[in-house]
């Protein structure tokens, strides 16, 4: 009868015992994953503000260049004009300088921001992406690009941005900062966009994550 008894408790001792260290574990676990995910949030926002602003300094550097009061010229003439292409080759500079994807500047369709026509394009070498001529029409990307055009020219945006990170067709994540060209009087004539590679944001992330998820199947064990 006491053998049977102490079996008894020995069993319900086993399985609190079980029960209390798989409550810890599971509790560990948790928390390890809520610190990670606050990490890692707290990771990416910090570097995805450091490539914003890289990107913004590049454009403003680009838009002492740009003279807004010239874009109806530049764009009568099909770009043919010695400072036209001075312009050009200026900002072509830049871009390799600064390594970032593409500086362009655009002319936007402000019936509906639907659409936009090239007026200078430069790419970054090898990047894989191809310079549109001056003139070259295209649908606006999505509508959060087409949000950042209206409030560009339609409410005193003086600093817009874009992280793409995901349906590139091909294309590497890349962060888009957007400023207008203003002409003489102040009015918005264009937008001018950097576009910068954050292939060290994504490959920082996926770095990060799996060093957290190590440490933490290593507490988990210990």
């Amino acid at each position: 009868m006491r053998k049977n008894k102490i079996n008894r408790l020995r069993y319900i001792w086993g399985g609190l015992t079980f029960r209390t260290i798989f409550g810890t574990v599971f509790l560990l676990f948790v928390f390890g994953a809520c610190v990670s995910q606050i990490g890692y949030i707290r990771f990416r926002t910090s570097l995805t503000n450091e490539y914003n602003d890289s990107a913004f300094q590049t454009a403003e550097t680009a838009l002492t260049l740009i003279d807004g009061d010239r874009i109806d010229e530049w764009q009568r003439y099909g770009g043919e004009s010695a400072d036209y292409l001075q312009t050009a080759d200026y900002l072509d500079k830049l871009c390799q300088a600064q390594n970032v994807t593409l500086i362009y500047v655009i002319d936007v369709d402000t019936s509906d921001y639907g659409r936009f026509t090239s007026v200078f394009n430069a790419v970054l070498a090898g990047s894989g992406y191809e310079p549109w001529p001056i003139g070259y029409e295209r649908d606006t990307t999505n509508e959060e690009y087409r949000r950042v055009y209206q409030d560009i020219y339609e409410n005193g945006l003086k600093r817009g941005s874009v992280e793409r990170a995901s349906s590139l067709n091909g294309k590497k994540p890349h962060i888009t900062s957007l400023v207008p060209v203003a002409r003489s009087d102040g009015s918005v004539r264009a937008v001018l966009c950097v576009q910068r590679p954050m292939e060290e944001l994504v490959r920082g992330g996926r770095l990060y994550l799996s060093y957290v998820l190590a440490f933490t199947f290593g507490v988990l064990v210990l």
